[in-house]
């Protein structure tokens, strides 16, 4: 174990009957830090959170804290506490009573019970609520009783399923911003499950990525977001639009090969673990800049230009969102203003904002011989490769 680690995860497996749902899955946390498991349902995030806090029994593996192994011992002795998705209060207690349980359970005197309360009722703002029962409170309110009957047991690990699913959009934010804050506050290690990545990035000092029972990638999240390792990855990290290309890989150099909808273009491999052949391009709407046909484009950075016609537009708040028809494909742009129906544009995404991939071998297609634009973008497009040179 290094000396970093405080909660070490190691060939994990978890199955229920014939499903897998976790296999040889190895993970380790520091204390003190922050952690998203994030990934769609049924990736399995959840189900190692419940097997981390004792609630389901691996089929093979170990869950240690501080070298301690604690992967068959009960919830209540692994040093952790759970906040539930639907946060599982009683609904006859009050406030405090909700918030003092656990204290309780641990045979704690009223007089010790009553301060810690106290103490956690203002760490959460949840002053004057006390008396209250939980049909009297907001969502949020909810969430924070939750919470403070996690922490008042003064637990090594605070776990999270899913705490903000239930509130609404509004508040979702402030409370996730307050959950962040207070666990640096106190300092105290935490894992959170979401399918949020927004809401991931935010709170997480690290993010890891699962899928089918496995991590795809974990690391910072400026790391995950700006090099997904995988498609998968980029995908679910907001890089939703995909396309095939042909390219050739030279030393440190990938030349994109022109396609019926794309010239050609030199973009740096990036230490990107690419060969010759088929490739898989993946961007953002937001990354792609949308140009009329007519306008000649800035080409002191590279980028992948796409010749395709606009099919609709709809305003997101900020920018409208157009579904852009490329050949076979419907990619999605933002822009600042909409385009019209019909309008024969340009799709321009920098380099530095395309991710590429290899196609797996029993993907990838017979690699196409290169065709030119379409008729009518082919003109300006070889102008303004010629005003380029010049």
């Amino acid at each position: 174990m290094n000396d970093d680690t405080f909660l070490r995860i190691a060939g994990l497996s978890v199955g229920y009957g014939a499903t897998r749902v976790l296999e040889g899955l190895d993970l380790t946390i520091g204390k003190g830090e922050f952690v998203a498991l994030l990934g769609a349902s049924g990736c399995g995030k959840t189900t190692l959170l419940r097997t981390i806090a004792g609630f389901v029994a691996p089929s093979a593996g170990v869950v240690a804290v501080e070298g301690r192994d604690v992967t068959h011992q009960p919830p209540d002795r692994r040093g952790m506490a759970l906040v539930f998705q639907s946060y599982a209060l009683w609904p006859h207690m009050t406030v405090a009573r909700n918030i003092g349980y656990g204290l309780k359970l641990k045979g704690l005197p009223r007089a010790s019970i009553d301060r810690r309360v106290a103490e956690i009722e203002a760490l959460l703002g949840l002053e004057g609520l006390g008396a209250r029962k939980p049909a009297a409170l907001s969502g949020g309110q909810r969430q924070r009783v939750a919470l403070g009957r996690a922490l008042a047991v003064d637990p090594q690990i605070l776990l999270l399923d899913e705490p903000l699913s239930n509130l609404d959009a509004r508040i979702r934010l402030k409370v996730r911003h307050e959950i962040g804050a207070l666990q640096k506050r106190l300092g105290i290690t935490a894992i959170i499950v979401t399918h949020d990545r927004e809401e991931a990035m935010a709170m997480a000092d690290r993010v890891v990525i699962m899928d089918a029972g496995r991590i795809a990638q974990q690391g910072a999240p400026e790391e995950v977001y700006n090099r997904p390792a995988s498609p998968f990855v980029a995908a679910f990290m907001g890089a939703e639009n995909a396309l095939t290309l042909d390219g050739l890989v030279s030393g440190g150099t990938v030349h994109v090969a022109a396609g019926s909808h794309n010239a050609t273009v030199a973009v740096a491999r990036a230490g990107r673990a690419l060969a010759s052949g088929r490739l898989e391009a993946r961007f953002r709407s937001e990354a792609a800049e949308i140009l009329p046909s007519y306008v000649i484009a800035d080409q002191t950075t590279a980028a992948l230009e796409l010749a395709g016609n606009v099919e609709a537009a709809s305003y997101l708040g900020g920018a409208w969102r157009h579904s852009v028809r490329i050949g076979n494909e419907v990619l999605f742009a933002d822009a600042p203003h909409p385009f019209a129906a019909g309008a024969t544009v340009r799709l321009r995404i920098p380099a530095d904002r395309l991710f590429l991939f290899n196609l797996p071998a029993a993907a990838a297609a017979p690699a196409r011989a290169p065709l030119s634009p379409p008729a009518d973008l082919a003109p300006r497009m070889a102008a303004e490769r010629v005003l380029a040179a010049s």
